[in-house]
């Protein structure tokens, strides 16, 4: 009869968000944000679950459940800046507060702990999109997700990268983003060599 609700569940660089040996009797799963790096949503009787709606299916549970980056401000200060977070948890009465005694919106609180406003104008990096693991050796395309993570329309962003701590040619991209949404783009390319480890 455990119910949990709000929570982000962020587990870096590669393990669980969620890691259940037996599901709880009764339990409920909604409104909760989940993160690894490596998609690792969540573990459940021997078995690995790698998309939301997959590990939805398994508890019965995540319809409004959310698989993102929290962009915590640092391992320490764990402050979100995600805005596919702000304003979709589900209220309660009872909580009035967040962890730092916060007034929460009580209507559309933030999902986690901590309420927080999204800046006017924000664009951030969701993921990268290819390559993917593992990697084939020779000239592969570069791709991100470039996400609007800002109140207002984004319309143009500078994509620095690097490869092995080398920068790379910037991406200048331009065009009409809202708010929330996000775009997949190819930044350039890089011709990868076999047997060598790239971050």
């Amino acid at each position: 009869y455990l119910t949990i609700k709000n929570n982000i569940l962020s587990n870096q660089p590669d393990g669980y968000a969620a890691y259940v040996n037996t599901l709880p009797t009764n339990s409920v799963w909604d409104y909760n944000n989940y993160y690894s790096p490596k998609n690792k949503i969540g573990f459940l009787n021997s078995t690995q679950y790698l998309s939301i709606n997959t590990w939805g299916t398994a508890i019965n549970g995540e319809f409004h459940g959310v698989f993102s980056n929290p962009f915590f401000t640092n391992d320490t200060m764990l402050i979100p800046n995600q805005i596919l977070i702000n304003d979709v948890g589900l209220p309660f009465t009872d909580m009035m507060y967040d962890i730092d005694s916060a007034l929460r919106n009580l209507l559309h609180p933030d999902i986690g702990c901590k309420e927080f406003s999204p800046c006017l104008n924000d664009a951030g990096i969701q993921m990268i999109a290819a390559p993917i693991n593992p990697i084939l050796s020779g000239i592969q395309d570069v791709k991100v997700i470039l996400q609007n993570q800002g109140i207002d329309t984004l319309t143009t962003a500078t994509i620095h990268w690097q490869v092995n701590g080398v920068g790379q040619t910037p991406y200048y991209w331009s065009g009409i983003l809202a708010s929330m949404k996000n775009i997949e783009l190819t930044i350039g390319s890089f011709d990868f060599q076999s047997a060598v480890k790239y971050k």
